[in-house]
């Protein structure tokens, strides 16, 4: 080949071959780039996975938490209304009869008291203070 023709094909290839060069250089960057993207991603979402399985043992443990002190709030109310009715009881049983107003209160009070399945000796009392004459104190116009 004559020293012409190759350098005016070299000046025509030399910019193309370069080209193509750097565009497999920067192809082959951009994949290291997205390579070393996805690891980042990947390992985000394995945190995330793991803060996730945390949020679901703590919601478990708030929830046994949350379920004993129900247990025990319901517990203490139905002992404080035992022990209320009983003095109620024992009280107007002494009167020997009970005004409207505390008979309907009493009534409410072992409505409650009721619902949670504990009626044991609470509903007897209550039954005696129905049978109790009512007085003459009539506090509903209050």
């Amino acid at each position: 080949m004559e020293p012409l023709t190759v350098l005016i094909i070299s000046s025509i290839l030399a910019p193309t071959i370069t080209m193509l060069i750097k565009s497999m250089l920067d192809s082959k960057a951009a994949k290291e780039t997205q390579a070393a993207d996805l690891t980042k991603i990947k390992k985000s979402l394995e945190e995330l996975s793991q803060d996730i399985k945390g949020l679901g043992t703590s919601a478990a443990n708030d929830r046994e938490l949350i379920e004993k002190y129900n247990a025990d709030t319901k517990e203490a109310l139905i002992n404080i209304i035992r022990d209320r009715v009983s003095q109620a009881h024992a009280h107007y049983k002494a009167l020997g009869h009970i005004d409207t107003y505390s008979l309907q209160t009493m009534e409410l009070i072992y409505k409650s008291y009721a619902k949670t399945d504990s009626n044991h000796f609470v509903g007897r009392l209550i039954e005696e203070l129905r049978h109790l004459p009512l007085s003459g104190d009539n506090y509903d116009n209050r």
